[in-house]
């Protein structure tokens, strides 16, 4: 069983259940010395190395490899996994993570905000 840690996207439920397969549940999370900012010219964010910075996100229940493949699919190619030391209110929990492949999208110096993507998407939808 392997644990994630979401910091984009799948923070949203809906997202992450249509990504997964299943319901997943989360709990608060943070990665420390890490910041999640807007890509360039994509609604979705990355996340990058920046002391003193912290990532603010959700750390996953245990899920089996056909939860972990689905959101691999989702995720694409544009990212890998890493493995990641993220903190819990219970304290600091082994985890996986979707970071950006190196060179293959460009952060913005905007931070990412999950309600500015709910709006973005809404948009979008309704057109």
């Amino acid at each position: 069983m392997i644990r994630c840690f979401f910091y984009g996207t799948l923070l949203d439920d809906a997202t992450r259940r249509r990504a997964a397969g299943r319901a997943v549940a989360v709990e608060p999370a943070w990665l420390d010395d890490h910041i999640v900012l807007r890509a360039r010219r994509r609604l979705y964010p990355i996340i990058v190395k920046r002391a003193g910075a912290r990532a603010e996100g959700a750390l996953s229940e245990p899920l089996d490899e056909a939860a972990v493949a689905a959101l691999t699919r989702y995720e694409g190619d544009e990212y890998r996994v890493v493995e990641v030391t993220v903190a819990t209110a219970a304290g600091p929990v082994a985890a996986q993570m979707f970071a950006p492949l190196p060179g293959r999208i460009q952060p913005t110096g905007t931070r990412w905000r999950l309600e500015t993507w709910r709006a973005a998407k809404r948009k979008t939808t309704a057109r």
